[in-house]
Parts: C-alpha cells; sequence; structure tokens
C-alpha cells in the first residue's frame, strides 16, 4: 500500500499512545523518566523527558526524587514501563525506591507481551516463549511484594477516569504518609492481537467538515467571537438561592480562614446568616454541582459559622445618609425586617410595626429552640436598633393599628406572614384533643407548653410538622406522623427518625372522633384507596384507625387579610403584587406569606424584604433598579451589592450557571462531605437544647478548600496554560492573554479548564488546528494541504480515540447511510 511517510510512531488504537497523551496532557510540568521498549515512542506525546532501559526508569524517578527533596521540593514525577520490562529488570529498582523513601508514581503499561523481542509473552499469562506452559506470577503481586502501598488500576481509554487516576496516585506521593504509587494500565496489543481485543467494541469515526470559523480577510486568524476568553460566570449555588449571596466567595474566604470578611460580605446581603444557617431549606445545596460526585458541599453550614463568627450585622451596617424619607413596614417577620434592614441602610426612617410581643415573625414564635436557639436570633435582632429603626410591638393592623396611623409615611410595607393555620376539611375536626401545630408551637415558645398527653399524632409532612412533632416528643410523648407530601428538610426528617418519631407515609385523615378511652381516634385512608364523597361516607373509605391523646393538624397557614379590600387580592387570596413587591397602590408594597409571590421559606421571604427594599427607594427618589443587573442569572435571588457597586463583578450575570457537564471532575478527588456533630438521639428528646452543634472552624476551612469546584469562577490553576499546544496562553500580572496570531482554536483551553471559566464556542467542524495530528499523532488521521484532517480508513481500526481528543467536536462516531459506500 502506498503509506504515507512518517516518523516512527505508535499503532493506530495503541494503548500506549492513550496512556502518554492522557499522561502530558494531565501534567505539564511533571519530570516523566522512560524505559526502552516500543513505549519509548511516547516521547511523540512529550511524556517521556529521559530514556533508559534494564528498569532503569525506576531508579532514575528515584534518583530524581532524592535531588529534588534536598531542595525542599517535590515535583510530580511519573516513571513509565513495560509489564515484560518490569518483570524482567524492573522489580529489584522498586523495591529500591520503597527502601530508600522515593515519592513518586510508576505507571505500569501492561499489554501482557514482550513487544520488542518477538512478542513474547509476560509471566502473568504462565506461558513460556516457546509454547510451554509455566508457573502463572501476578504482576500485582509482584508489586505489592516490593513494599508497595498504593496500587491502583486505570484503563487510558477513557481520558477522564485515567487522569484522575493519575491525580490521585501523585496526590498519595505527596501526603504525610505517602511513597510510591503504582498505576497500571492493562489493554491488549493491538498488533498481536490483530485488533481492539475482546472487551473493547469498535467505534468507526468521521471527520465533519465545513465553514471554519475564520475571520473573512485572512486564514491565519480566528475570528473574535471564536477565539477563548476567561470570564468569571456566576456560581449555580448563588444562582439557585434566593438570598442572592455570593457563595463562591465564601468558599473562597472561607478556605482562607478570612472568617470576619466573609461574614461582612453576607450582611451585605441580609442580617440573618446564622440564622438561615440553621433552618434554610438549602436550595443552594441542591443546585450544587458537586452532589452528583460526592455530595453537595455543605453550604449552609459555613454560611452558620460565618455568621456565628461575625455574631451580628450591628457590627458591620451603617446607616446611609438621611434619605428625609420614612417607611412603614408592618410585620416583624423575616420578610419586614430584611426590607427594614436595607432600607435603613439606604438612609431611610424605618417604623417596624409588629403584632406579637416581640419582633422575629415566624423566626421567633415557630421555629423551635432546638434548631434555633433564641440568643442566637436575639443577637443578630441588635442590628435594628443599631440602625436606628423604630420598633412596635403589640401593634396589629385593623385591630389597634389603623390604616390612617401609617398615612405619615411616604410608603408602606405589608409583611404580615400567613400565621391563619388551615383547618382540616374532614369530621370531627373541633372535637377535643384536635389542634393547630402552629398554635402549638407559638405555646412553646411562649413558654407555656400545652398539656398533650402520652400519644401524640401530627398530621402534615412539612418542617412545621417536624418542629411540632419533635417538639411533642421532648414533652415526652409517642408521636407518630401522618402525611401525604414529605416536604421537610430532609435532614430534620432523618433527625425526627432516629428520635424515635413514626411516620406513615401516604395515609391521610378521613376523620376524628372522641375515643371511647378518652383522647381521639383517627380514621385513616392510603391514598391509593378511594377518597370520601361526603361526611357520611367517611367511614366506609377508611382503612386503618388509630388513636392520641392530641392531634397536630399541620397542614400550613393562609394570611389573615381582613384589612384589605377584595380587589386587592389575587387568586390565591393573597394581597397581589408583582415580583418587586409593587401593589396596585404605588404607595404600597407587600412580601412574604402575605403576598401572592410568597415561597413559604424563611429565605424567600428575606428575598421578598429585599426586593421591596429596592423598589420602594426607587420610588421615593432613589437609584432606578436595573433588573438585568441585579439579577443572579436565572435564580429568584437578587444582590443587593449590586445596587451599591454597579461595577460589582456579579453585575450583569445573566448567562445561566454552568452545569455538572461542564465541570472536569477529574480533576477533583472525591472527598466526603463534611458532617457536623449532633446531639445524641438519647439526650436530645430530653430537652430544647440545639441539636446540631455546627461545624468547627477547622472542618468549615477543609470543606471550602478542598471541596469547593468554584464553577463558573477561574481560580488561577493554569492548566489552559499548561495544555495549549501553540504556548497561546501566557499569564501577564495575575491576568491571562491570549496572542490571537497564535492561537489555533482548538478549543482544548475550555474543554480542560476545571471549572467552565473559559468561554468559547464549539466549531463542531475540523477547523484545521492540527492537534489531533501533532499531539495524539495517530497514523490513522491525516492532515491535508489545507489543514484539515482526514481519516485514512486503511489504517483505522475503530478505536474512537481521537473522538476524545478532537475538542472541537468535528471527530465524531460514524454516521452510516444506505447511499455512503
Amino acid at each position: 500500500m502506498a503509506l504515507p511517510t512518517r516518523r516512527p510512531t505508535f499503532c493506530p488504537g495503541c494503548g500506549h499512545r492513550a496512556a502518554f497523551y492522557a499522561l502530558r496532557r494531565t501534567f505539564a510540568d511533571a519530570i516523566f523518566p522512560g524505559d526502552i521498549g516500543c513505549y519509548t515512542l511516547g516521547l511523540n506525546q512529550g511524556a517521556v523527558d529521559t530514556v533508559h532501559d534494564m528498569g532503569a526508569s525506576i531508579t532514575m524517578a528515584a534518583g530524581f526524587y532524592h535531588a529534588y527533596a534536598q531542595d525542599g521540593q517535590q515535583p510530580p514525577i511519573i516513571a513509565t514501563i513495560g509489564d515484560g520490562t518490569f518483570f524482567h529488570s524492573g522489580a529489584a529498582g522498586l523495591e529500591n525506591a520503597v527502601y530508600n523513601g522515593a515519592r513518586f508514581v510508576l505507571l505500569v503499561l501492561d499489554n501482557g507481551t514482550t513487544g520488542m523481542t518477538g512478542m513474547q509473552p509476560t509471566p502473568e499469562y504462565g506461558k513460556t516463549a516457546d509454547g510451554h506452559a509455566g508457573v502463572k506470577i501476578e504482576l500485582e503481586a509482584l508489586i505489592r511484594g516490593c513494599g508497595i502501598r498504593y496500587l491502583a488500576h486505570a484503563d487510558p481509554h477513557d481520558i477522564p477516569s485515567f487522569q484522575r487516576a493519575l491525580l490521585d496516585a501523585v496526590e498519595f506521593t505527596h501526603s504525610d504518609a505517602g511513597g510510591v504509587a503504582v498505576v497500571i494500565a492493562r489493554y491488549v496489543c493491538v498488533t498481536q492481537v490483530k485488533g481492539l481485543g475482546p472487551n473493547r467494541k469498535p467505534l468507526a469515526v468521521e471527520v465533519v467538515h465545513g465553514p471554519r470559523p475564520r475571520a473573512p480577510e485572512t486564514l491565519a486568524a480566528l475570528d473574535a467571537q471564536w477565539m477563548p476568553v476567561h470570564r468569571d460566570r456566576l456560581s449555580p449555588c448563588a444562582e439557585a438561592g434566593p438570598a442572592g449571596n455570593d457563595i463562591e466567595r465564601l468558599m473562597t474566604l472561607a478556605g482562607q480562614e478570612q472568617w470576619r470578611e466573609a461574614a461582612a460580605m453576607l450582611y451585605a446581603e441580609h442580617p440573618f446568616p446564622s440564622t438561615l444557617g440553621r433552618v434554610c431549606p438549602h436550595p443552594c445545596e441542591s443546585a450544587c454541582n458537586r452532589g452528583a460526585h460526592d455530595g453537595a458541599l455543605a453550604i449552609n453550614a459555613l454560611e452558620r459559622l460565618a455568621g456565628d463568627r461575625g455574631r451580628s450585622a450591628a457590627d458591620f451596617a451603617v446607616r446611609g445618609p438621611d434619605q428625609g424619607k420614612c417607611v412603614a413596614v408592618v410585620g416583624g417577620g423575616p420578610a419586614g425586617l430584611a426590607a427594614a434592614y436595607h432600607l435603613a441602610r439606604l438612609g431611610y426612617g424605618v417604623d417596624v410595626f409588629e403584632a406579637q410581643p416581640e419582633i422575629g415573625g415566624m423566626l421567633r414564635w415557630a421555629i423551635t429552640e432546638y434548631r434555633l436557639p433564641p440568643a442566637v436570633l436575639a443577637r443578630e435582632l441588635e442590628v435594628f436598633a443599631a440602625l436606628g429603626v423604630t420598633l412596635h410591638t403589640g401593634m396589629r393592623l385593623g385591630a389597634n393599628l389603623a390604616w390612617a396611623e401609617l398615612d405619615r409615611f411616604d410608603a408602606v410595607y405589608l409583611a404580615t406572614g400567613a400565621w391563619k393555620q388551615r383547618r382540616l376539611n374532614v369530621p370531627g375536626a373541633e372535637c377535643a384533643g384536635v389542634q393547630s401545630g402552629l398554635d402549638y408551637l407559638k405555646a412553646m415558645r411562649s413558654g407555656t407548653p400545652p398539656t398533650l398527653g402520652r400519644r401524640v399524632a401530627v398530621i402534615g409532612g412539612g418542617n412545621t410538622a417536624i418542629d411540632a412533632a419533635r417538639s411533642a416528643r421532648r414533652q415526652g410523648a409517642a408521636v407518630e406522623v401522618f402525611y401525604d407530601l414529605l416536604l421537610a428538610i430532609p435532614a430534620e426528617v432523618e433527625a425526627a427518625r432516629t428520635e424515635g418519631i413514626v411516620f406513615h407515609h401516604e395515609i391521610v385523615p378521613v376523620a376524628f372522633a372522641a375515643a371511647a378511652a378518652g383522647g381521639v381516634q383517627l380514621l385513616l385512608r392510603e391514598l391509593a384507596a378511594p377518597a370520601p364523597q361526603d361526611d357520611a361516607d367517611a367511614e366506609r373509605c377508611a382503612t386503618q384507625s388509630s388513636e392520641a391523646d392530641s392531634v397536630l393538624v399541620c397542614i400550613g397557614g393562609d394570611a389573615d387579610l381582613d384589612y384589605l379590600e377584595a380587589a386587592d387580592l389575587a387568586p390565591n387570596g393573597r394581597l397581589a403584587v408583582d415580583a418587586w413587591g409593587r401593589s396596585r397602590d404605588a404607595r404600597i408594597f407587600a412580601g412574604g406569606d402575605a403576598a401572592s409571590t410568597g415561597a413559604g421559606t424563611v429565605v424567600g421571604a428575606i428575598n421578598a424584604g429585599k426586593r421591596a427594599a429596592l423598589a420602594i427607594a426607587e420610588r421615593l427618589g432613589g437609584r432606578p433598579l436595573a433588573t438585568p443587573d441585579l439579577q443572579l442569572a436565572n435564580g429568584p435571588g437578587i444582590a443587593v451589592s449590586i445596587a451599591a457597586d454597579a461595577s460589582s463583578p456579579r453585575a450583569r450575570q445573566g448567562a445561566p450557571a454552568p452545569q455538572a457537564l461542564e465541570i472536569r471532575l477529574q480533576f477533583f478527588p472525591k472527598t466526603p462531605r463534611a458532617t457536623a456533630p449532633q446531639r445524641a438521639p438519647e439526650d436530645s428528646v430530653w430537652n430544647f437544647e440545639e441539636v446540631n452543634f455546627g461545624l468547627g472552624s477547622a472542618a468549615a476551612t477543609a470543606e471550602a478548600r478542598a471541596r469547593c469546584f468554584h464553577c463558573g469562577v477561574c481560580t488561577h490553576c493554569d492548566i489552559c496554560v499548561d495544555v495549549c499546544p501553540s504556548e497561546a496562553i501566557a499569564k501577564v500580572d495575575g491576568v491571562y492573554r491570549i496572542d490571537a496570531t497564535t492561537c489555533t482554536g482548538c478549543h482544548v483551553c475550555a474543554a480542560e479548564c476545571p471549572r467552565g471559566a473559559i468561554s468559547m464556542p464549539a466549531a463542531g467542524v475540523c477547523i484545521g488546528c492540527g492537534y489531533c495530528t501533532t499531539r495524539f499523532e495517530c497514523p490513522s488521521l491525516l492532515r491535508g494541504a489545507d489543514g484539515l484532517v482526514s481519516i485514512d480508513r486503511r489504517t483505522c481500526i475503530d478505536c474512537g480515540m481521537c473522538i476524545q481528543v478532537c475538542a472541537q467536536g468535528a471527530i465524531r462516531p460514524r454516521q452510516e447511510t444506505a447511499n455512503r459506500p
């Protein structure tokens, strides 16, 4: 055949090529001692620095380690050796390296044959060169016999997993208990078996050609829109969090143990980090890209610690210059207090009117002490006195607070919450012993706990139901929970189970009645059973029954809006407002659970209060709302810090946050999520002391430093510099510069960026960059005079590796069609 002229290189489909390519792509600054054999051609991939024979790559690696260690340096050292060479001359060198305390990675290229001396089988196959049976010697056993404690296997045909295996091995060499790490890359010799081997399926490929993304005036330069750009994006946790916190920045500060700075950053958005760190359902963690890897980052725990370290926004927040206008906030819960906080910081006079004896709303009166200790809430509430907010307690709108008394204010913000407990519409709902779970929790927090008896049934699956159940358990009751949907925070549900609370899934009451021996009889129905059509039908539809001394109904609350006119209400029965809390009356704003936009969570209420504060300030002559700038991509949150500083790097973050597929998981070792110590259930059920002790400083710092991906944010890891084949990326004074005259547009920097912080569209067609023919150098990839690549079907064995190599997506699985020859 008239094959093209080429320098010596690996055979098409050779596993050695895949191994050396992945080695060089993973480590730009490593030292690569190599041995003699066909794998010496790893020189072509830039992953062989020195060439030796008779197993000397191992002893050279040991020598390099000791030489650098004398100067206090430990660069990555990865030695390569074939399995046959290791058997006949490498083991002694490995034993000596271990004995003398060397630290490096040995990559054993195990293709089951000694290729350079006539395809002889190695001892691990139990067959001699002349075909006789021999004693099988296990390669792994021999390696471990040399004193190796770290031995792993990796498939170089799967580049990401192979990179992870190599990175893990290097990390072991740098650890306190480290030493020599051995990785075995096992595959067949394609020349010996004349193909891919029995465990791999052929994958035919093709190169897609089309218009190349070049500037119209030249074929040498890429059009600017196709050039790589280092551009920080919003992290998905921040996008998902209604509080508007810069969570990626929080992780950076926590990882540097800068807790005061972390607290100050959180206080720029709201005054309740200690509270949210304890009671928030943390939607930010649900969006964490680490969740599918090894568990979401413990964001809530770190926010809690930052808040505890900061103690109170009173030490950070400053009242702005007097604006000469005042705002009435009706409702001292999280929505009203968040609005009051930001309005005071903007310089407006603020009066808060609260119906209860103390401010705090649901935080003070409905969330249990073992989750949110009163002392924690009290210190976070100190900021309102520090900001000059005037507090009026025991004032209920429509009762002892008339609308006319609010006429003196330039704007009014209504945040009266949803305190009216919903009733179960079943027979017997009014019988003795059946009471509101919300009223029960309020009585507990007021210091006047009602007597429940020995057996308590809780109806509902939300957070209020779990709080009521765990509180009743602390009063000594045996507690059962009946629910249709379990919507409470999973950690709280699990804690309730450990405390001995019994849950009944998809079982709901159809009627209550007085029990013969006192208490309440519950008639229950499995959701799969027919529902009663009327009260008389309830008993027939019951599938089981139970008895309890008390029943706590926790099925949500409604807003008491008797002080409003019907025209003010939305279809959901709450005050109709837009996303910024504006009502049909330009002077009236509303948010939290009293508003049509209410989210039913503390963090949602804080978001509503922030939004309303900015909208009120705009109406009173403040800075106009620049909604696209304030909005955090596609998420519900906004950032007040952007309103205060339009030049904030978080402004105009309209692009969606990077998702898990954009994160190069191979660069991140799996690390267990940090878990806070908990009070033992046998102790916790006897008192209302806080159950979750929170993370300590060391654990929190380690969590932030070791586990945060910093999704979409450049951390200056320099991987883009290392992998650029044309050296077009340089770091100048801490800033990355792209040389447009040398950038080939290969897209490798964007593909290899661990965090998705490089923006660069993939062309999807061959652009003639030459990366696959130079760095991978498969002889079946032919580059024409125009630079474009094609597949030489005469030599290609359909290994499919080049698909992983082409970062532009131009090499794809071949699409077979009936018309194709």
